[in-house]
């Protein structure tokens, strides 16, 4: 575990297998943060910046990260069922074999964004900007 799991959210900071469910943490700067393996089930994380950081393997079941900023974001092998990502801008985010199931997309810009083998049952895309998207 994190010598950080205690702390607040910062730029930078390493939540590295730290558990975060069900908290109101919106308006966040966690940009270049390691949030590797991190527990965000049920977690406001509205208008946050995610921007260049390490999500990979992070559980966003049910979570809230609209309106959110994460350009360049990896967000591989997350586990997101029924997430909004809804007015995300995630220009050149990752999201290579993520478990994307009924999250919403609605609004997003999504542009030279990395979708490949993700599972994408039933997400919504409508009014996303997905320009040099991959899939």
């Amino acid at each position: 575990m994190s010598a950080d799991c205690g702390n607040m959210a910062y730029a930078g900071i390493d939540w590295q297998d730290c558990s975060k469910k069900a908290l109101i943490i919106r308006g966040s700067d966690l940009s270049r943060a390691n949030l590797v393996e991190t527990d965000f089930t049920s977690t406001d994380l509205r208008n946050s910046k995610f921007d260049g950081a390490n999500l990979e393997g992070a559980t966003l079941v049910r979570s809230s990260l609209a309106g959110s900023s994460a350009k360049g974001a990896n967000f591989s092998k997350v586990e997101g069922y029924r997430t909004d990502f809804s007015g995300m801008d995630a220009q050149g985010a990752a999201f290579t074999n993520a478990e994307l199931q009924r999250v919403d997309f609605t609004g997003a810009n999504l542009a030279g964004t990395s979708f490949e083998k993700a599972e994408l049952g039933c997400a919504n895309f409508e009014g996303a900007n997905l320009t040099g998207s991959r899939f």
